[in-house]
């Protein structure tokens, strides 16, 4: 994941490809956040 030139690692148990990603444009995710 790629944000504001800032990469970030995501893990998973196995591998696979992104089908969708589900986000819509709005305020920013607070740290924390669920």
């Amino acid at each position: 994941m790629e944000a504001m030139k800032m990469e970030h690692t995501i893990l998973a148990p196995a591998d696979g490809v992104v089908g969708k990603v589900f986000l819509i444009k709005g305020p920013f995710v607070q740290n924390g956040s669920e």
